[in-house]
């Protein structure tokens, strides 16, 4: 039995690798994999940079645990692909709990050391296999994830785990180039500077699009908001290089110097007010005998 269990791990494994290598030559435009700065999905060398990122907006999250706990649905709730638990701690502000999943143990190490816990309880694991019973979750989000797991069988999961009725939210935060001047710069600065990057940030309407099509889920409600934080230009930098898509698309070499190149154009100013969109669509659960 243990061999069978040490065989589909691996198994799993080698199906992640060929995600990531399948991903990373869709960045490139087809072109034949190189050495790049960062593997795709894999934020194990960079958890205390990631954790200065913004959180998704908090107002946003009210409402929509004012909605989903009106339906009775806010009891037990699960952040998939947890990260460093930038949402999961919104959400124990919120009054929340539950499980927050995260398959690297450096991502779930710099979350307890930043005490993103609360009423949460660290697990690890993987959106496609959580180790969760079946309807168990009464609400799941999957927060800057989406596009770094094998949606179907990620979804296929959440469909598994949720109780009937139960709450699907995916969302982003991307820095939010239509109304912030300054960081649509930046975004000019990279594609002038290494015109090989096809993509800076998530293309969300892209990503979304698996949970639309699946089967398992049905529209319930979309919203959007940008916040907007001041920080110091360390801290700008630090959610640079916690970055990835455009790393995972440049060797490393180029990395460190496009880092050098905006961090030049950032330490024109001592302080930063930078904008971030919070964008989270909302799914509930297809029930079994409602079919597609």
């Amino acid at each position: 039995m243990a061999g069978h269990e040490d065989q589909r791990d691996e198994a799993d494994d080698h199906a992640r690798s060929r995600l990531r290598q399948a991903k990373t030559a869709e960045l490139r435009g087809g072109d034949a994999v190189t050495a790049t700065a960062v593997d795709w999905g894999n934020f194990s060398a960079t958890p205390q940079d990631y954790a200065q990122r913004p959180a998704h907006a908090p107002t946003l999250l009210h409402t929509l645990k004012l909605e989903i706990a009106d339906k009775g649905f806010a009891d037990f709730v699960v952040d998939l692909c947890a990260g460093t638990g930038n949402l999961t701690a919104t959400l124990a502000s919120l009054g929340l709990g539950g499980y927050a999943i995260e398959p690297e143990a450096e991502m779930r190490r710099e979350a307890r050391r930043l005490n993103r816990d609360g009423a949460f309880q660290w697990r690890d694991g993987y959106a496609e296999a959580t180790g969760l019973p079946d309807n168990t979750a009464s609400w799941i989000l999957i927060g800057n994830a989406l596009q770094f797991v094998d949606a179907i069988k990620a979804l296929e999961e959440c469909s598994r785990i949720l109780k009937a009725g139960g709450f699907l939210t995916v969302l982003w935060n991307p820095r939010d180039i239509r109304l912030d001047a300054f960081q649509r710069e930046i975004d000019q600065l990279i594609r002038e500077a290494c015109p090989a990057v096809r993509h800076t940030f998530t293309d969300t309407e892209a990503a979304i699009r698996p949970v639309e099509q699946s089967g398992h889920f049905r529209p319930y409600l979309y919203c959007e908001r940008t916040d907007w934080h001041e920080m110091s230009v360390e801290t700008f930098m630090a959610t640079w290089r916690g970055a990835h898509y455009v790393p995972s698309q440049i060797g490393p070499q180029a990395w460190r110097d496009l880092l050098q190149t905006i961090a030049a154009r950032a330490y024109t100013r001592d302080v930063l007010r930078t904008g971030w969109r919070t964008r989270a669509w909302t799914f509930r659960v297809t029930p079994p005998d409602d079919g597609n």
